[in-house]
Protein backbone atom coordinates (compact mmCIF):
# COMPACT_ATOMS: atom_id res chain seq x y z
CA UNK A 1 0.00 0.00 0.00
CA UNK A 2 1.16 3.19 -1.15
CA UNK A 3 -0.86 5.50 0.85
CA UNK A 4 1.94 5.32 3.83
CA UNK A 5 4.91 4.94 2.24
CA UNK A 6 8.00 5.33 4.43
CA UNK A 7 5.69 5.05 7.50
CA UNK A 8 5.67 2.24 10.24
CA UNK A 9 4.03 1.96 13.53
CA UNK A 10 6.41 0.55 16.43
CA UNK A 11 5.23 -0.55 19.75
CA UNK A 12 7.16 -1.09 22.84
CA UNK A 13 5.73 -3.04 25.68
CA UNK A 14 7.07 -2.98 29.32
CA UNK A 15 5.74 -4.54 32.59
CA UNK A 16 5.38 -2.08 35.46
CA UNK A 17 3.84 -3.03 39.15
CA UNK A 18 0.23 -1.62 39.39
CA UNK A 19 1.67 0.04 42.82
CA UNK A 20 3.44 2.86 40.67
CA UNK A 21 -0.27 4.26 39.37
CA UNK A 22 -2.25 3.14 42.48
CA UNK A 23 -2.08 6.65 44.21
CA UNK A 24 -4.45 7.46 41.24
CA UNK A 25 -6.24 5.02 40.49
CA UNK A 26 -9.67 6.41 41.78
CA UNK A 27 -8.90 9.78 38.84
CA UNK A 28 -11.25 10.10 35.61
CA UNK A 29 -8.88 9.39 32.34
CA UNK A 30 -7.22 12.10 31.28
CA UNK A 31 -7.94 14.49 34.50
CA UNK A 32 -5.36 12.46 36.11
CA UNK A 33 -3.33 15.96 36.82
CA UNK A 34 0.28 16.75 36.36
CA UNK A 35 2.29 14.38 38.87
CA UNK A 36 0.58 11.74 36.47
CA UNK A 37 1.53 13.43 33.48
CA UNK A 38 5.02 14.00 34.69
CA UNK A 39 5.07 10.45 35.26
CA UNK A 40 4.18 8.97 32.21
CA UNK A 41 6.39 11.31 29.84
CA UNK A 42 9.35 9.70 32.38
CA UNK A 43 8.19 6.35 31.48
CA UNK A 44 7.87 7.64 27.41
CA UNK A 45 11.39 9.04 27.26
CA UNK A 46 12.31 5.95 29.11
CA UNK A 47 11.48 3.53 26.23
CA UNK A 48 11.96 5.81 23.96
CA UNK A 49 15.71 5.75 24.74
CA UNK A 50 15.39 1.86 24.65
CA UNK A 51 14.31 2.08 21.69
CA UNK A 52 16.37 4.25 19.96
CA UNK A 53 19.23 2.03 21.31
CA UNK A 54 17.80 -1.25 19.57
CA UNK A 55 16.49 0.70 16.46
CA UNK A 56 19.03 3.62 16.18
CA UNK A 57 17.54 4.83 12.82
CA UNK A 58 14.55 5.63 14.52
CA UNK A 59 15.98 8.66 16.40
CA UNK A 60 13.99 11.87 15.08
CA UNK A 61 11.66 10.05 13.03
CA UNK A 62 9.02 9.25 16.14
CA UNK A 63 6.49 11.80 15.27
CA UNK A 64 3.99 10.44 17.75
CA UNK A 65 4.93 8.69 21.69
CA UNK A 66 2.25 7.54 23.84
CA UNK A 67 2.03 5.91 27.19
CA UNK A 68 -0.53 3.67 28.76
CA UNK A 69 -0.61 2.51 32.09
CA UNK A 70 -2.94 -0.04 33.65
CA UNK A 71 -5.45 2.58 34.75
CA UNK A 72 -5.49 3.53 30.97
CA UNK A 73 -6.36 -0.54 30.33
CA UNK A 74 -8.63 -0.92 33.22
CA UNK A 75 -10.59 2.25 31.77
CA UNK A 76 -10.82 0.96 28.34
CA UNK A 77 -10.61 -2.64 29.32
CA UNK A 78 -12.11 -3.02 33.01
CA UNK A 79 -9.50 -4.91 34.18
CA UNK A 80 -9.43 -4.24 37.57
CA UNK A 81 -5.30 -3.91 38.03
CA UNK A 82 -4.78 -3.20 34.17
CA UNK A 83 -3.24 -6.52 34.30
CA UNK A 84 -4.19 -7.36 30.04
CA UNK A 85 -0.89 -9.77 29.33
CA UNK A 86 -0.20 -12.68 30.73
CA UNK A 87 -1.98 -14.65 33.68
CA UNK A 88 -1.52 -13.76 37.25
CA UNK A 89 1.34 -14.69 39.11
CA UNK A 90 -0.28 -15.58 42.24
CA UNK A 91 0.11 -18.21 45.06
CA UNK A 92 -3.36 -19.75 44.32
CA UNK A 93 -2.35 -19.92 40.43
CA UNK A 94 0.35 -22.27 40.94
CA UNK A 95 -1.94 -24.68 44.05
CA UNK A 96 -4.63 -25.12 41.07
CA UNK A 97 -4.67 -28.78 40.05
CA UNK A 98 -6.24 -29.86 36.96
Amino acid sequence: MSRYAGRATIEVLTLGPYEWFERWAGTAWRRRGDDYEALKARLRDRLLEVLYREVPQARGRVEVAEVSTPLSTRHFANYARGEIYGLAHAPARFEERP
